[in-house]
């Protein structure tokens, strides 16, 4: 499988008693947000693998850009279902039928954002499994809803073999191209001709820059919510719950579920940062390990640094609880840093 690939998730989808892989694919390098591969490996018992993606579901393949994975029973018949997230993506969950995974279409198909992250736990006690879905955040210049959503115009514009993507996002209830007059030159050279000046450009809009005709066959892509949020399980229905603002303070790569505080009631924990966007975003860094309190009944208070003792600068793009002599600790993976470890307490 030639291709850049983003999460893996394991389980007995055909009933043999053997473990069946998703492979969710991320990109294609040198050609974003053109949507990559995914694929559905079905175990022999024997660890041999075969593709089965077109049985299953021919349309999986090309879903999106996955960035996470997930299988668990949501109808509750005894087979594994299979949700996905992904970047310009609604959370989807497909539904395993006879040896189908049938996209059903559900209230989260109404939430097209950049999810990075997701995990499952029954964090109200009702004892189904609920949705904790990391999210781009609120704290940047990009912002977006249903009535004004980012969009992504993009394709090989200039006829050189290469995609040409086009953020483009609102001031003031109108929708710009995001890339500056200097970045969109350096990108499709022709359009010097176009825009001689920075004025000329200052109040374009993407049907100013290209004509209908250019526009024709572009692709386009959406997303109206940014908001890391929780999604409230109750008889497979997901309902939206809304999660202290200091949540959204930057982008989420990382989710732990956890009880730290030791009352019986699980905890979220929110990793991420990002240090790398262009210029003009600036660093994404206001996140030190984001720790939420659960009351027991799904409502969340954020710890102080204090409260919780966990402070966590840097880019983290991993976590993970480990159990040790005994005791319980938590590993945290930082880009182009150490590796940490919080004992829980």
């Amino acid at each position: 499988m030639l291709s850049s690939k983003s999460a893996v998730a394991a389980a007995d989808i055909d009933g043999d008693g053997d473990l069946d892989l998703f492979v969710g694919g991320r990109s294609i390098p040198g050609k974003y947000p053109v949507t990559p591969r995914s694929f559905l490996l079905i175990n022999d018992g024997k660890g041999k693998f075969t593709d089965e993606t077109a049985e299953w579901f021919p349309g999986l393949s090309q879903i999106g850009m996955v960035t996470d994975a997930k299988w668990f029973d949501i109808n509750k018949d005894g087979r594994p279902d299979l949700i996905l997230v992904g970047e310009w993506m609604a959370p989807s969950i497909f539904i395993n039928q006879n040896r189908k995974l049938v996209l059903r279409n559900s209230e989260l198909q109404n939430y097209k954002g950049w999810w990075n992250t997701m995990e499952l736990a029954d964090v109200d006690g009702d004892g189904d499994m609920d949705l904790v879905a990391g999210n781009w955040g609120l704290n940047s210049q990009l912002h977006c809803n249903e009535k004004e959503p980012l969009e992504m115009i993009y394709k090989d514009f200039d006829n050189n073999g290469s995609i040409d993507p086009f953020l483009c996002c609102y001031i003031q209830h109108r929708s710009y191209p995001y890339v500056s007059r200097d970045e969109l030159l350096d990108q499709v050279y022709a359009l010097r001709r176009k825009f001689t000046s920075y004025a000329s450009y200052a109040d374009a809009t993407i049907t100013g820059v290209f004509s209908q005709e250019e526009l024709r066959d572009a692709k386009h892509l959406q997303a109206d919510h940014l908001e890391t949020m929780l999604f409230e399980n109750r008889d497979g229905i997901f309902y939206p719950h809304a999660i202290p603002l200091l949540s959204q303070i930057s982008p989420v790569y990382k989710i732990i579920v956890e009880d730290v505080n030791k009352d019986q009631f699980p905890d979220i924990i929110l990793f991420g940062n990002n240090e790398y966007p262009r210029l003009k975003i600036g660093k994404m860094d206001a996140n030190f390990g984001t720790v939420l309190l659960n009351d027991g009944k799904g409502n969340f208070h954020v710890a102080s640094y204090d409260e919780s003792g966990l402070f966590v600068p840097g880019d983290v793009k991993d976590a993970s609880i480990i159990h040790a002599n005994g005791a319980k600790y938590l590993l945290i993976g930082v880009n182009n840093s150490d590796l940490l470890a919080f004992k829980l307490n």
